[in-house]
């Protein structure tokens, strides 16, 4: 699996991960709920395998050439008085391709388009930066992508991961419903 070349913050970030990952708990769905810990920190974590939409089911293909049915699917995001990081883990997606990652502010649904706008977008206004990342696979279609900014993102703010197609015009190719 390719990795980012910042060996030492990854790290970090999964030493911290780990911490608040301690704090949650797991619901009948396999879904983890957040739960504060010691230090305020809370994770909420989404796990899917990807198909094409169907009104309950976490993750949504718009695309599968680009996202099979069945690919799996992890995003964690933790926030924290120092911000927020989200982590991403994927398999069964299309090998040695780079796919855009960034948080929207509904969730999926049967068209790309029902995600809304990304979240950030607002830039201008509020002088934030979008939330955005990169998940490069492998040769077996597995990657994973970190992103962190120094505030919180809520569930107010975001509500799902869209995933945009690097090799052709961005197109939206699939979509996860963030727990």
């Amino acid at each position: 699996m390719r990795r980012n070349s910042r060996p030492l913050a990854l790290a970090a970030l999964a030493a911290a991960l780990g911490a608040a990952l301690a704090g949650c708990s797991a619901s009948a769905s396999g879904q983890t709920t957040p739960t504060p810990t010691a230090t305020t920190a809370a994770t909420s974590t989404t796990n899917a395998k990807f198909s094409p939409h169907i009104p309950g089911l976490v993750a949504t293909t718009y695309d599968e050439k680009a996202v099979p049915s069945g690919a799996a699917i992890t995003v964690s995001v933790t926030t924290s008085p120092t911000g927020t990081v989200a982590t991403v883990h994927a398999t069964g997606l299309v090998a040695s391709r780079t796919y855009s990652l960034d948080l929207h502010r509904k969730a999926c649904g049967p068209a790309a388009k029902d995600a809304g706008a990304a979240y950030g977008t607002d830039f201008a206004k509020n002088g934030k930066n979008p939330f955005a990342m990169e998940l490069s696979t492998d040769a077996d279609g597995a990657g994973e992508a970190t992103a962190a900014i120094g505030w919180n993102v809520t569930s107010k703010d975001a509500a799902s991961l869209v995933l945009a197609n690097r090799a052709d015009d961005a197109s939206t190719v699939g979509c996860v419903t963030l727990s």
